[in-house]
């Protein structure tokens, strides 16, 4: 965190952990991806409130969730519903919580209105299992900048200042089934 804040290339930053779950409604299941994401970060990143719905961001310690419009009408889920969410965690085990819809979004891309859940970062650590660590960091670069040029030297800060091998990559370098 600290390598990326005084880098002077990065423009922002957003941590999040990304992770297939299901979710128990009624006696079934339905297949969901879940986001563990830190919305006061996300505000800087992205324009959540502008794709709100109907509701609030969740607070941070807080068994809540967001989910997307599409998902919500299709499970016939309201603000205020409980969820049971179950995934594996990060040790291979199982684990379930159980979160209440506070926030119903809608994204400009489909697949996240129709799939997708978010929760505070914090709650998804726990649940997963994760003490305190992430799966991705987004990184933004300044404006002026190509950001497959600085990748390899915001690369090289972060994995000196963490002292371990990381995978840096540009999103152009990326698959698009990532």
């Amino acid at each position: 965190e600290s390598a990326l804040r005084s880098h002077p290339d990065v423009a922002n930053f957003v941590p999040r952990i990304t992770f297939p779950s299901n979710l128990y409604i009624g006696g079934s299941n339905f297949g969901a991806m879940g986001v563990g994401a830190d919305f006061a970060l996300e505000a800087d990143f992205q324009d959540l409130e502008g794709s709100l719905k109907e509701g609030r961001l969740p607070a941070e310690g807080k068994n809540e969730m967001i989910m997307g419009a599409f998902l919500a009408r299709d499970l016939k889920l309201e603000i205020g519903d409980r969820v049971t969410v179950m995934s594996t965690t990060a040790a291979r085990g199982t684990n379930a919580i159980t979160l209440e819809i506070v926030f119903l979004f809608g994204f400009p891309v489909g697949a996240l209105n129709s799939k997708y859940f978010w929760v505070p970062i914090d709650r998804a650590q726990y649940f997963l299992r994760m003490d305190g660590g992430v799966q991705e960091v987004l990184i933004k670069v300044n404006d002026d900048l190509n950001p497959k040029a600085v990748t390899p030297g915001i690369k090289e800060a972060v994995e000196r200042s963490a002292d371990e091998t990381l995978d840096v990559r540009s999103w152009t370098e990326l698959s698009t089934t990532y």
